[in-house]
C-alpha cells in the first residue's frame, strides 16, 4: 500500500512514465485492484506503450519468459527461440482458458503457416517450489487462485480488446 502511494504520487507529475505506469498497475494487481489496474493497462496502450506480464511457458519448469502486449502486436519471448512467437490478430487462431482457469492457451499460426500452441502461466501470482512452478495448484497458492483467474481474465480482455 505504501508504495501504491509513491508510485501515485510520482505519477502526478509523470503521467506519461511507462516504467512508473507499469509499477503502478502492478502495485494495483498486487493489491487486488483488478478495475484501477486494467483502467492503468488501457492507458498505457492507448499511449502506445507496452503492457507485459511475466510468464512460465507449458513444461512450467525452468521456461519463463514474457507475455507482451502493443496495439496490434502480442509477443511472447522465451530463453529459446522455438518457444516463442509474435502475433498480429490475423496470426491468433484461438485463445482460451484452460485447466480451471490457471492459465492462457494460445494457437498462433506462424510465418510457414504452421499453428503452435502455448499454454503461459502469469506468475504474478505464482510461486516457486524448488526452482519450479510445480505445485498441484501450478504454484498458484490457493488463497490467491481467486485472484489469479481474475488477472487471467484481464489479459484476454486486453489482448482481444487491443490486439
Amino acid at each position: 500500500a505504501q508504495a501504491l502511494e509513491q508510485y501515485q504520487k510520482a505519477n502526478e507529475s509523470r503521467p506519461r512514465d511507462a516504467a512508473l505506469l507499469d509499477k503502478l498497475a502492478s502495485a494495483h494487481l498486487y493489491l487486488g485492484n483488478f478495475l484501477e489496474a486494467e483502467t492503468i493497462s488501457e492507458q498505457m496502450l492507448e499511449l502506445g506503450m507496452d503492457v507485459f506480464v511475466p510468464v512460465a511457458h507449458s513444461h512450467f519448469s525452468n521456461c519463463e519468459g514474457e507475455l507482451r502486449l502493443r496495439k496490434g502486436k502480442l509477443t511472447f519471448t522465451s530463453g529459446t527461440s522455438d518457444h516463442s512467437f509474435v502475433a498480429s490478430r490475423s496470426d491468433l487462431v484461438e485463445m482460451r482458458l484452460v485447466t480451471e482457469d490457471l492459465w492462457l492457451e494460445f494457437k498462433v499460426r506462424g510465418q510457414d503457416g504452421t499453428e503452435k500452441k502455448f499454454a503461459l502461466l502469469p506468475l504474478i501470482f505464482a510461486s516457486r517450489v524448488e526452482g519450479a512452478f510445480r505445485t498441484k495448484e501450478h504454484g498458484i497458492r490457493q488463497s490467491r487462485v481467486p485472484d489469479h483467474r481474475k488477472l487471467l481474465n484481464l489479459i484476454k480482455r486486453l489482448i482481444e480488446r487491443y490486439l
